[in-house]
């Protein structure tokens, strides 16, 4: 579970990272314009982002890339990486043991 935790930092580092190049950006200027999660895919391993596409329309459908996938690759960067470091946060939160129930015999 702590992995899940550790990632879950990293993804809202990068967040964070991915903010403040848009907040500068914004600064100089003067309008606001998002850096995609494309973008930084590309930047990161572009030879990976194009295999990306057929390999998802092959395996799943072409629909799913088109529908789901790379909407999602043109939303904000910051976005993106907050959404799924909440979602590993979550999935690596401590679980509360649980509490056997006792019967009310009152």
């Amino acid at each position: 579970m702590i992995v899940l935790r550790i990632a879950a930092w990293l993804l809202f580092a990068g967040a964070a990272a991915a903010a403040g190049h848009d907040g500068f950006g914004w600064l100089e200027h003067g309008q606001y314009s998002p850096l995609p999660l494309l973008a930084v895919w590309e930047t990161l391993d572009s030879d990976s982002l194009l295999a990306a596409g057929p390999a998802v329309a092959r395996h799943a459908s072409p629909a799913v890339w088109e529908e789901f996938v790379f909407p999602v690759l043109l939303a904000p960067a910051w976005m993106a990486a907050t959404v799924a470091g909440a979602m590993l946060w979550y999935a690596g939160r401590p679980r509360l043991p649980r509490r056997r129930r006792r019967p009310d015999w009152r």
